[in-house]
């Protein structure tokens, strides 16, 4: 026989669970609208991944025995949704090692484009990431924040997570549009891959997406961790949801909460203290050098094998694959089995170039140590240009750092 009241605190503890999950998303939903209505005063970005190792290059939508059988290369796409403005679709080939790096590199090149079109960064971002320490939720993202608050790009960061198990979002259905299109569409190559997701998907105010191929992922983490007063062995982290970052006085400090319904009170990581110091010295202000990037291990002795027997049959020729797919597979394929000893991060311009106004190259460059010799117009001309390849339109992205 069932106990009533073990039944009546079941039902109101799943009655407590379903209304903090609702006012956790009703909170996200209520920071985009703001970013949306008031875009001079907030930015509101959500970013997730996903993982296309069973959509790897080259795909074919009508599988055969012998497509099902090739060993094909791994790539992970990253969406960053910008509420009412501009979002992006980043696609990073499999030897590029996972982590914060991919989602810092990819918000400061979404910042960096910002800069590029001439629009103007505001005061607030409110942030939305998925709840997963790996690749979110960690000293390395908090330090990037940080740093953007100590530059003066931004007066205030809030950093959100929803509760595990409950992260489906908006930006899920940009995914679920690029599977709809993968359905009856081959992607043969990552160009083509990123044709497809260029064309599968349009936002709320009928942009389409800025698509992006990554040839290098900035290897922030290992340059910021000099500089953290947060340590590797951080406890208490993971309980917490909702992050806020500013400037106290001259020092970044970073404030946390449970939820946003159940403990609204601000506090620091360590109990019984207001708030987290987030840097123990300071962070220099002009131009500076990122490490290389941060690689995948090679594969296993079996998969190498296997991927170079692929490779011979791809270099026979494969079902309807171009000469052009043909040597970007070859190429990816041999950094994923025989990396690089390194690769060079991209050139970041100084983090203060994003803030105050600066909107012009040459302001930016004054910052640093070279000047450039073109001007936002032109660097968006060269965007424009239909002839362009993913690639080439990323590297213009970063043209603002030669």
């Amino acid at each position: 026989e069932v106990d009533q009241n073990v039944l009546k605190e079941i039902l109101a503890l799943e009655l407590a669970h379903y209304r903090l999950i609702k006012e956790e998303r009703g909170g996200y939903h209520q920071r985009r609208r703001e970013a949306r209505t008031h875009p001079n005063s907030c930015l509101s970005i959500i970013i997730d991944g996903a993982d296309w190792q069973s959509y790897g290059i080259p795909f074919f939508c009508e599988r055969t025995h012998s497509s099902q059988k090739l060993w094909t290369l791994p790539v992970y796409l990253i969406g960053v949704l910008v509420h009412g403005r501009l979002s992006s679709v980043y696609i990073v080939p499999g030897h590029f090692k996972q982590g914060t790096n991919v989602v810092v590199h990819m918000l400061y090149d979404v910042l960096l484009d910002m800069m590029a079109r001439g629009e103007k960064i505001p005061d607030t971002l409110y942030l939305q990431l998925d709840n997963t320490v790996k690749q979110n939720k960690s000293r390395f993202m908090i330090g990037f924040l940080a740093a953007l608050v100590q530059a003066g790009v931004f007066k205030k960061v809030v950093l959100s997570f929803l509760p595990k198990g409950h992260t489906h979002e908006d930006i899920d259905q940009l995914f679920s549009r690029i599977v709809v299109a993968l359905k009856c569409r081959d992607a043969r190559s990552i160009e083509e891959l990123a044709n497809i997701i260029r064309t599968c998907y349009t936002d709320a105010e009928g942009r389409r997406l800025r698509v992006m191929s990554v040839d290098a992922v900035s290897n922030f983490a290992d340059y910021i961790e000099s500089y953290l007063h947060l340590t590797r062995n951080i406890r208490g982290i993971t309980k917490f949801r909702q992050f806020i970052i500013k400037l106290i006085d001259t020092e970044v400090v970073l404030r946390c909460r449970v939820d946003t319904v159940t403990d609204g009170t601000w506090r620091g990581i360590e109990d019984h203290t207001t708030h987290t110091k987030v840097f123990k010295k300071p962070l220099p202000t002009g131009a500076f050098e990122l490490p290389s990037c941060q690689l995948r291990e090679p594969p296993s002795a079996a998969a190498v094998e296997k991927y170079e027997r692929s490779l011979q049959q791809v270099q026979n020729g494969f079902r309807t694959m171009s000469s052009d797919a043909i040597a970007s597979y070859v190429a990816n394929i041999n950094l994923l089995i025989h990396p690089p000893a390194e690769v060079a991060s991209p050139t970041w311009i100084p983090l203060k170039s994003l803030a105050g106004g600066v909107r012009d190259v040459d302001a930016a460059r004054e910052v640093g140590d070279d000047a450039a010799h073109f001007s936002v117009g032109d660097l968006l001309a060269f965007r424009a240009d239909p002839e362009l390849t993913p690639n080439q339109s990323f590297w213009l992205g970063m043209v603002l750092s030669l």
